[in-house]
Order: C-alpha cells, then structure tokens, then sequence
C-alpha cells in the first residue's frame, strides 16, 4: 500500500516570504477605501442606463404583442 502524498501549500520558497507582505498590504489598502464612491459611482452608471433599458423592454413588449396578435 502506498502512502499518499500531503498536499503543502506553504511550502518553503523565497516567492512565499514576498508574496506574504504584498497580499496583506493589498488587503489592507483594499478595506481602507471608503465605500460611499463606489455606490455612487454605480448609481451613476444605472442612471445612464435607465433610459436604454426602458426602449429595449418597450420593443420586447411589442414583438410579444405581436406575435400575441397573430397568435390569436
């Protein structure tokens, strides 16, 4: 019988010792950043599609309405 193999994630290598700080840091930046911005931000961006959204549900409404009408 044979014995398996462990998987090591945190082997010893010198990449392990740099990406360690980096991730945390990153992490770090990551959460420090006010969040107020990003909701804004895609406030906006739904706004300045509202009005695109609106035609497209106007013209499946009609190819239903039409298809409805030949249906009937």
């Amino acid at each position: 019988m044979q014995k398996r193999k462990c998987l090591r994630l945190f082997k010893s290598r010198p990449s392990n010792y740099f990406l360690t700080p980096i991730t945390l840091l990153v992490t770090v930046i990551s959460k420090a950043q006010s969040g107020s911005a990003g909701i804004s931000a895609a406030a906006n961006e739904v706004k300045s599609y509202f009005e695109v959204g609106t035609t497209l549900v106007y013209a499946i409404g009609a190819i239903v309405g039409l298809v409805g009408a030949v249906k009937v």
